[in-house]
């Protein structure tokens, strides 16, 4: 993140952020302080993607909705975590539309896309919430000696 500030008349504070690529100007009276916002990055992934393109092949189509999904979820993970919660969970559906998408654990949905590419289906839809995840901790156990 570079931060670049020019002071401007009557008190008026003129900061720029770049960040990721994204370009903001903030402008603040006779206060020096921004707050940097995402206006682009979505919580949630609803989608029915295609795998048909007419310049592209069919498994090229099928690695690219993999990468899209896996591209989601890591750049969800890197989202700053707030009070109390260990790590970024996911409820996960998937299905060939969105009327019979049911619930799979994160780490099946690229199997389901390989099992949709093997049936050679035209498109499928997937949907990634993320949701706060909270780790809970083992009892341990007392072992009896006798």
């Amino acid at each position: 993140m570079i931060l670049c500030h020019s002071g401007g008349g009557e008190g008026n504070h003129i900061l720029q952020f770049l960040h990721r690529g994204c370009f903001f100007i903030r402008i603040q009276p006779e206060v020096c302080y921004a707050t940097l916002l995402h206006p682009h990055i979505p919580s949630t992934i609803k989608k029915t993607i295609s795998l048909n393109h007419p310049k592209k092949t069919y498994p090229r189509m099928v690695e690219a909705a993999k990468y899209e999904v896996r591209k989601y979820i890591k750049r969800e993970r890197k989202r700053e975590l707030p009070k109390g919660v260990d790590f970024w969970d996911f409820d996960c559906r998937f299905g060939d539309t969105e009327q019979e998408a049911e619930p799979v654990h994160l780490s099946e949905i690229n199997k389901r896309i390989d099992e949709v590419a093997s049936r050679e289906r035209e498109s499928f839809y997937v949907e990634v919430l993320r949701k706060e995840g909270v780790r809970m901790k083992r009892e341990k156990k007392e072992e009896e000696q006798g």
